[in-house]
């Protein structure tokens, strides 16, 4: 089972999501779920890198490994809802890859 945790500090304003674990839909190196979620969160972990390069955040980090984490501080302004949507938006697709594949 793949367990994601999404944390939005609405205080502070840092983003977190952690992914960790395998679908077991299908064999290693064939499990679509797997894929999906990789997919979905190794975009997220490339916008924050981009961003942090850019200077648009004040912080950020991005693991990989067993756990997959990727965090990110942004600036405050317009750059708080920019970022805020990138990680909603990986939310969204979790949530309906969940649904179609809810085992």
């Amino acid at each position: 089972m793949i367990k994601v945790i999404y944390e939005a500090d609405p205080e502070g304003g840092k983003l977190t999501m952690r992914a960790e674990g395998h679908a077991g839909y299908a064999p290693a190196g064939q499990d679509i779920v797997c894929a999906a979620v990789s997919v979905l969160v190794q975009t997220l972990a490339n916008k924050v890198d981009a961003a942090a390069r850019s200077g648009r955040l004040l912080t950020s980090c991005v693991q990989h490994g067993e756990t997959f984490v990727v965090q990110a501080l942004p600036k405050p302004g317009p750059n708080n809802l920019m970022v805020a949507s990138w990680f909603d938006f990986v939310e969204e697709g979790l949530r309906a890859l969940a649904e179609a594949y809810p085992d």
